[in-house]
């Protein structure tokens, strides 16, 4: 069961045509409760965690020291590219790069490479981001795990926020991101550490 977010137009904030969606601390303080609540009523008792990086590392590190397990990190970066001359103007090509090489901060908070045959040591993992938007970076992130990694073992898959239009739906989540009322588009979630970038980078980076 997912928490029901009231929101009205008044919620959302304008970038040209495209709606955000500013959500504060305590937002996030709820969600990341409740996410726990859900895994711990779930009775999965996960071995790893594994964040997205860089958006699910914030989360994978505090569920990671919340159920005290170890924590990895992958690194996924997905963009959408128009530049072949065969693809129509509206159409979208998604692309999702995975690192060669991943991090394990362990049990003893030491930070390692992933091994290789981790499945040996963990069977139950669970893969995180703070955000799922389409699926496709943690659906790519699990098929390189099962082809790198090929053992017994179960994932399960967690966010905060979940985007209506998306085709992938995790084990858990805890908000369903519904589109602005009166434009009908889905937002762009802002987090305050996005408006804090955003000014440092201003501040600093811009101005020179």
């Amino acid at each position: 069961m997912s928490i029901k977010i009231k929101r009205s137009s008044n919620s959302y904030k304008w970038e040209g045509d495209v709606p955000l969606l500013f959500v504060s601390e305590e937002e996030i303080n709820l969600l990341t409760e409740y996410l726990a609540e859900q895994i711990i009523k779930a009775d999965y008792k996960s071995q790893l965690i594994i964040s997205i990086a860089q958006s699910g590392m914030i989360l994978g590190e505090i569920l990671a020291k919340i159920f005290d397990i170890p924590h990895a990190i992958f690194r996924a970066q997905s963009y959408n590219s128009n530049s072949s001359k065969n693809v129509k103007k509206e159409t979208k090509v998604h692309h999702v790069l995975i690192a060669q090489n991943s991090l394990l901060i362990d049990i003893n908070h030491q930070l390692t490479e992933l091994p290789i045959n981790f499945t040996i040591y963990y069977t139950r993992v669970m893969v995180i981001d703070d955000l799922i938007n389409s699926g496709d970076s943690i659906k790519t992130v699990i098929n390189q795990i099962q082809k790198k990694h090929v053992s017994n073992y179960y994932i399960q898959t967690a966010c905060l926020w979940l985007k209506s239009c998306s085709a992938y739906k995790p084990n858990y989540y805890d908000t369903l991101v519904e589109p602005e009322p009166e434009s009908g588009k889905i937002p762009w979630i802002v987090q305050p550490k996005d408006v804090l970038i955003y000014e440092l980078r201003k501040k600093f980076i811009a101005a020179n």
